[in-house]
């Protein structure tokens, strides 16, 4: 399942990738009027175990709905063996649509909306193949985006590996 022999090879080129993507998302944010930045999330597996995600995220336009944004995700998986590194996912994640939050009143003190979102994604893994996300609980702010329970499954070519949920996720659009 792991490739035991290019461990710390690997490790080490994920991690200059991540670096060289944050690099050329923050000079994407002077030709792109939109929000990018990053953030962190804990997810649980029917697997049973856990995964820890840093996630780098990029909006490529600035449309009322409909809103697409690229986005790099490093797992860090917990399970009975303790820690690995459970790869990296690229994904298109598209924002259906945005509402003023009116749903929970006395939620935020800031103004936000809410943003639903589907998210699909290539995991670059032998494990599986794609990912599949819908989030409908996903609140936006002008800084920060919030995301709990956001279901997901984990496909590859013999059809659903497993699913899992994302219990919450956080991001930091700082560029």
């Amino acid at each position: 399942m792991y490739l035991d022999f290019l461990e710390v090879d690997v490790k080490k080129i994920i991690l200059i990738l991540l670096i060289i993507l944050c690099f050329t998302f923050s000079i994407l944010a002077y030709t792109f009027p939109n929000n990018g930045g990053f953030g962190l999330s804990f997810s649980g597996t029917s697997e049973n175990s856990q995964l820890f995600s840093l996630t780098v995220t990029q909006k490529l336009s600035n449309w009322n709905f409909l809103t697409p944004s690229v986005e790099t995700e490093a797992f860090l998986t917990l399970n009975d063996s303790g820690f690995h590194f459970g790869g990296v996912k690229i994904a298109l994640s598209v924002d259906l649509f945005y509402v003023k939050n009116s749903l929970l009143p006395g939620f935020a003190l800031n103004p936000t909306l809410w943003v639903p979102a589907i998210k699909v994604g290539y995991l670059l893994n032998k494990s599986y193949l794609f990912n599949i996300e819908i989030s409908t609980f996903r609140f936006m702010e002008k800084d920060y985006i919030y995301e709990w329970f956001v279901p997901f499954v984990n496909i590859d070519e013999n059809g659903i590996k497993n699913w899992g949920v994302t219990f919450i996720r956080t991001m930091n659009l700082c560029w």
